[in-house]
């Protein structure tokens, strides 16, 4: 009898956990019939805390890079059947006649000599795409700029890496740690001597890496206006308040910044014009 008893509750172990098993697998196969918006949101629960580490040994700290965060986001978006793509790369500045430019340049001054600084600014568009029903759809707009001292490949390397590095860290709530290289402020002075041999820049209305908030407005074009000439005042380029603006606060589109920020800015470069009047007088 004993051992009767032990094999019927085997038994019924055995088939409470196949039971327990078919449950779990449910609700995994209705996750593919999800609208892509909820599956955005499944795909966010299944992004574990990332941890920081050092990639090489001439960096001293321990960050989160754009590998890292591929590493644990592709898996969980071929699991839920949903694709990334940049379908599109639009330029934001013109040549006077129309072509589009993404590259720009300047040469920087420095007590180790003279560099070239090239700059990338562009705008692009990120598609995510339902796969279990490709006609759900949604598109999001990042405005790309970064610098680089190496070559205009390196730089658009490095608008592309900045800017998808923060939409994701938004997007999927990443915790990117203090010890992250793009959290320092390794900005130059506004007083730095450069020489800016870029065209022109556009001032439209474009979405920025970081969201900057519900019902903010965004500053208008006589403000920026103000803020550049100020900076024709100070001897600064349009370009490195650009730069700037992005170190400093984290915003890759001067017009998206908030009031205060936009004041600050100002204020920083009229404190450079005061500077070098004081200089000359």
């Amino acid at each position: 009898m004993a051992a009767a008893t032990t094999k019927t509750g085997t038994r019924e172990t055995t088939t409470k956990a196949a039971t327990s098993e078919k449950k779990a697998e449910t609700p995994a196969k209705d996750l593919r019939s999800l609208p892509l918006v909820a599956k955005l949101v499944e795909i966010k629960k299944r992004i574990p805390r990332i941890p920081r580490s050092q990639k090489s040994d001439g960096v001293k700290y321990a960050y989160i890079n754009l590998d890292d965060i591929y590493e644990c986001l592709t898996p969980a978006m071929n699991e839920l059947g949903v694709l990334l793509s940049i379908s599109e790369e639009m330029a934001t500045r013109h040549a006077d006649n129309g072509d589009a430019v993404f590259y720009t340049n300047y040469i920087q001054h420095t007590k180790n000599g003279e560099r070239m600084v090239w700059i990338y600014e562009g705008d692009l568009v990120l598609e995510w795409i339902n796969i279990d029903n490709p006609e759900d759809r949604m598109c999001v707009m990042l405005h790309a700029l970064g610098t680089n001292d190496a070559g205009p490949d390196k730089a658009k390397g490095s608008a592309f890496t900045y800017c998808l590095k923060y939409y994701f860290f938004e997007l999927l709530g990443i915790d990117q740690g203090q010890d992250d290289p793009d959290n320092k402020d390794n900005t130059r002075p506004l007083d730095a001597e450069t020489e800016y041999t870029g065209g022109y820049r556009s001032t439209g209305n474009h979405q920025a890496v970081r969201s900057s908030g519900g019902d903010q407005k965004w500053l208008t074009e006589a403000q920026l206006n103000r803020m550049y000439k100020k900076g024709e005042v100070a001897g600064v380029t349009p370009a490195d308040i650009d730069v700037w603006i992005l170190k400093k606060f984290n915003v890759s589109v001067p017009r998206a910044m908030s009031r205060k920020q936009y004041d600050d800015t100002c204020a920083a470069l009229d404190r450079q014009a005061n500077s070098q009047e004081g200089g000359q007088a």
